[in-house]
């Protein structure tokens, strides 16, 4: 085993510097899901201080539209953060979107109301929003990159998952406070601060990082910090900086990509909407049920990190498809039939428990993309994944009200699934065709199509032993 190899960390075990990294970004990543979190689910209670008094149809409308602010932007901030973290480094941008977090819930916190100074006020809170969203987006990615380069699998799998798990936890977190702050009769703007204040402790955390190993490796082979005539024989094998997107990878990891959001609207804002209207409860009653719901959501992302190193994630994958499509066929007569809130609860947790989306498997998608367009291809199919469902789903689940339950079920979460299915088809097929894989072993397959290939050829020992 070469020392690269060691520094980079064995198949079953972290270094001490990796578990560090880990460990400031899956905290960085929790603060920064917690203040961009807290906004979702107090969005009935801000839009009606930020927005123009409405009937009960409009006033969900806006909600729709508060929250679609923070993602519908997330296209423009992933070419922003994209550039940023392919040209300048991973580092950059987990420093720059926590920042641009804090910053944000801080002037919500001091946001003046609608009925002080009128419409500016929706445009400042709106202007917040989108800050946010841009923001969170970068993170989570830069997070997940940084650690895929910097780690060799299976741990890899469950050391990106954590990261995963610590967003979830920073959802579960900020229901609590608004939770708290809601049911002790505090003003609204102590949670936000709350959320400015350990976003700051997150920011001056990150300046710690170093920058990934595999990033660093590339750029050495491009900024003549090696040999020259080591470079050119290098740059004659694989020229990292004419590699090209492979755009039917693309939109398979697009359509994957749609899982998660569609279920998180399903299970606390569509679910959410069943408890007011079907059931009468409160606000506060509804984040109460909610908190409960993020508590099983956070044992789910738990078991998923330990299930990741024991067993291949694309075969987790596929059991946890078959599992949503029965889910998803009962609950239209779950919905229907529910008489008491406990039902709405019992489906809630189900759908989180479930946890249908690709995490576990990212750094096997993620691998299949050029080191050098990496970051920005990631960001944008993250940003752009959101902004379709956040930014339309809401809108969407209103206007298929005739359509009872069977609207949002079987009419949005049925076709979501037959393309995961079909993109979980593609990465099989991608990661058993090059024969230079290593045999998977208990896996059941191979690994990484070019997982041994590129760490290789990224390798500072590969470009000093091949002259």
């Amino acid at each position: 085993m070469s020392d690269s190899y060691d520094e980079q960390g064995s198949y079953s075990k972290l270094t001490r510097n990796q578990k560090e990294t880990i460990g400031i970004l899956s905290i960085g990543t929790f603060l920064e899901y917690f203040d961009f979190m807290l906004y979702i689910h107090m969005a009935y209670i801000l839009n009606g201080i930020f927005f123009p008094t409405a009937d009960p149809h409009t006033a969900r409308i806006n909600e729709a539209i508060g929250i679609a602010m923070a993602v519908i932007f997330r296209p423009i901030g992933s070419l922003i953060f994209g550039y940023v973290g392919d040209n300048i480094g991973r580092k950059a941008t987990v420093v720059i979107t926590t920042g641009m977090m804090a910053v944000s819930c801080f002037v919500m916190a001091s946001l003046p109301t609608y009925s002080d100074i009128g419409i500016m006020s929706t445009y400042a809170l709106s202007a917040c929003r989108i800050l946010q969203g841009m923001s969170s987006m970068g993170e989570v990615i830069g997070a997940e990159i940084y650690i895929t380069e910097s780690t060799k699998p299976p741990v890899r799998y469950s050391a990106v998952t954590i990261v995963d798990l610590f967003a979830a936890l920073g959802g579960f977190a900020a229901l609590g406070i608004a939770s708290l702050v809601l049911s002790n009769k505090m003003s609204w703007r102590y949670a936000f601060l709350i959320g400015g204040c350990i976003a700051f402790v997150g920011f001056i955390a990150r300046t710690r990082l170093r920058e990934s190993t595999d990033f660093i490796n590339a750029k050495k082979r491009v900024t003549g910090k090696v040999p020259e005539k080591i470079k050119i024989g290098l740059f004659k094998r694989i020229n990292i900086w004419q590699d090209n997107l492979n755009y039917k990878t693309l939109l398979h990891l697009l359509l994957l990509e749609f899982a998660l959001p569609v279920t998180f609207n399903f299970s606390y804002i569509y679910c959410a909407q069943v408890l007011r209207d079907k059931f009468g409860l409160s606000q506060e009653e509804i984040i109460r049920q909610n908190f409960f719901v993020s508590i099983i959501e956070a044992f789910s992302w738990v078991v998923l990190v330990v299930l990741s190193y024991k067993f291949f994630p694309l075969k987790i994958l596929k059991v946890k498809l078959v599992l949503f499509v029965i889910l998803v066929f009962i609950s239209p007569f779950i919905l229907d039939a529910a008489t008491s809130p406990i039902h709405i609860l019992l489906l809630q947790f189900a759908m989180v428990g479930l946890l249908f989306s690709s995490a576990g498997a990212y750094p096997i998608f993620y691998k299949h993309l050029p080191i050098f367009k990496r970051f920005t291809a990631i960001t944008f199919i993250f940003s752009f994944s959101r902004a379709v469902i956040f930014g339309g789903l809401p809108m969407l689940f209103i206007f298929v009200d005739n359509l009872g339950s069977w609207g949002p079920t079987w009419c949005v979460m049925f076709p979501v699934a037959i393309g995961f299915a079909y993109s979980v088809k593609y990465f099989e097929h991608i990661n058993n065709i090059d024969p230079k894989l290593p045999d998977g072993g208990f896996w059941g397959t191979n690994v990484d199509t070019n997982e041994e290939n590129q760490d290789q050829y990224n390798s500072v020992d590969f470009i000093n032993s091949n002259p």
